[in-house]
């Protein structure tokens, strides 16, 4: 969750934010099937449009002004050691807020603070609840309890031609997550997508991704007696970040509890994979492999895990404990568009170590690859072909997609 801190004399406002993957589905759906329902140069800079990286993924920081203390408190949680994210300094204007891997801040007009890689701007303008509103004028209160507690879902939306791409998958898991956590959904999807649609209006974005948070308010202790509703709607906009051609990914043990009963929701409280990633990316790493608590691979902190040994692909299942990734979904069924198919295994350091090709994917990353596992270098150095012919065919089922949304959108305005 990141905290914006406005300045003296004016109140706290709270915004929610993490990071990334998806939803699918148990058949496959096409194009066309997709868009119907109700309802993000180089490769390089194509996988600058791809999905959520480690470096998005904030620890929280609260930063009130210029004094020593608001400095130092920057750096809160980081060891002194040699293998600390080194800090730069940048500019920004008034009301740009940060994210990056080590740090969290809300710059003032002008200043200069050293802050983190991977840095994240959201949009000026946010729908919250009944209004879109500047990002200043968005009041959160201390007295909602989900807030304070983490009782609230959210999902990352990839934004293509002004587009919210496979918005109808997004929808469902958040669905079956409202289901699961017992969140009353008084929102329909159809009316989320119209109030999307604003936002990316106002912020002017065609290319870019959101963010779709629920947060229940009347849950749990320590809640005040403000009239508000029982679910709070958040939508935000960002640029969408760049990321590497392939990647660097270290391991950690215990990474993720697959026999708890909320075991890959996406939930707002979000610390685990956040502390996760910020250790990660301290020690140099770009994203970190997840072990559960029978050793076995369950997913990175913000994307899913594929593994290709000779012509066959296979990722871990939902019973490892892993989200279950709209990119994912999507891959796995059109596979065979690759000349391929995916398969659900289970899979241990091993098989990841001993394999022909490594990739991850996430809703802002596509399919991108891994270069090196907890120093161990891969074979291809995260080129493999069978990587690259996911990556054009998942990039293939996106542009349909997009374009028959585009299309549908034409010849209602026409009608």
């Amino acid at each position: 969750m990141e905290t914006v801190v406005r300045e003296k004399r004016k109140c706290t406002k709270f915004i929610c934010g993490m990071i990334s993957s998806n939803d699918t589905p148990t058949r496959r759906r096409t194009p066309s099937q997709e868009s119907g329902s109700s309802g993000c140069s180089s490769r390089s800079a194509r996988h600058g449009a791809k999905e959520g990286r480690l470096a998005d993924m904030p620890a929280l920081v609260q930063r009130t002004g210029t004094d020593s203390r608001s400095r130092d408190r920057a750096d809160l949680g980081r060891p002194p050691s040699a293998g600390a994210a080194p800090l730069r300094e940048r500019t920004c204007g008034s009301g740009e807020i940060f994210e990056g891997g080590a740090n969290s801040v809300q710059l003032s007009s002008g200043k200069n603070f050293p802050i983190g890689t991977g840095e994240r701007v959201i949009h000026r303008n946010v729908f919250h609840n009944e209004e879109l509103l500047e990002i200043e004028k968005v009041r959160w209160s201390p007295g909602q309890a989900g807030l304070i507690c983490g009782w609230g879902l959210f999902t990352t939306v990839r934004i293509t031609q002004g587009e919210a791409f496979a918005y109808e998958r997004h929808w469902r898991r958040l669905e079956k997550d409202a289901a699961l956590t017992r969140l009353p959904l008084t929102y329909s999807g159809a009316k989320v997508r119209v109030h999307l649609q604003e936002v990316l209006r106002a912020n002017k974005v065609t290319e870019g991704c959101a963010r779709i948070y629920l947060v229940w308010n009347t849950v749990g202790g320590w809640k005040s007696d403000e009239h508000m509703p029982d679910v709070d709607l958040l939508i935000t906009t960002a640029d969408l970040p760049h990321h590497p051609e392939s990647v660097r990914l270290t391991v950690r043990e215990q990474g993720r509890h697959a026999a708890s009963p909320l075991a890959g929701v996406k939930t707002i409280s979000w610390l685990n994979s956040v502390w996760a990633s910020a250790e990660a990316h301290r020690e140099g790493f770009d994203e970190v492999v997840l072990l559960n608590e029978r050793g076995e691979v369950s997913e990175c902190t913000a994307a899913n895990i594929f593994v290709v040994k000779k012509d066959r692909v296979v990722t871990p299942p939902l019973s490892s404990g892993c989200l279950e990734g709209v990119t994912r979904g999507v891959l796995m069924e059109i596979a065979a568009d690759a000349g391929t198919s995916v398969t659900e295994q289970t899979l241990r350091m091993e098989d990841l170590y001993g394999a022909d090709e490594v990739f991850i994917t996430s809703t802002n990353r596509n399919v991108i690859g891994v270069r090196e596992i907890a120093g161990r270098p891969m074979a291809n150095g995260g080129k493999g072909e069978i990587t690259q012919k996911l990556d054009e065919a998942f990039d293939a089922f996106l542009k349909d997609y997009v374009g028959r949304r585009l299309a549908a959108r034409t010849g209602k305005a026409e009608g």
